[in-house]
């Protein structure tokens, strides 16, 4: 049964947007002490996502808009289904996002022979992209439809 139907996908977006306000705050003051960027970016992910999604089954993004990860029974989502949600949704998106960012970055200065094969690997993940866009799509207009990295941890989201 699927209960994010309860919670709209603004108070997803919100609480998204309200926990990466908060880790590019934290990564800007660590990124004065540390570099490279990503670490500090990868240091605040494991602080204000997995580590309070693991102890509290919510962000502080969720906690403000009221929102908590559950199993598909409404209980407390297990810690390994959070793992895998985490994995898949931040893992496989922000992964593609990274990859394809850094490929485009490449094509400034790669040589001439390496740019079709740069151009095939972007047009292939951008599909990819593209299939997590439509699934977000399908979740912004279906009211029973869970997203791939729901489906895959069996997690879901409720209002808490």
């Amino acid at each position: 049964m699927a209960l994010s139907h309860n919670v709209s996908p603004v108070r997803r977006i919100v609480a998204l947007a309200s926990d990466w306000i908060i880790i590019s705050i934290f990564s800007s003051i660590l990124g004065i002490f540390v570099k490279p960027e990503w670490i500090t970016t990868a240091i605040g992910f494991v602080i204000f996502i997995l580590a309070f999604e693991l102890m509290k089954q919510q962000t502080i993004g969720m906690r403000l808009v009221h929102i908590r990860i559950v199993n598909r029974d409404g209980q407390d989502a297990s810690r390994v289904q959070i793992l895998v949600r985490n994995l898949f949704g931040y893992g496989i998106i922000g992964g593609l996002f990274a990859t394809v960012g850094r490929l485009l970055d490449m094509t400034a200065t790669a040589p001439y022979n390496q740019l079709t094969t740069i151009f095939h690997l972007v047009l292939v993940l951008s599909f990819f992209l593209l299939l997590v866009f439509v699934d977000l799509l399908i979740d912004w207009f279906s009211k029973k439809h869970l997203l791939f990295f729901e489906w895959l941890s069996r997690t879901d989201t409720k209002p808490a």
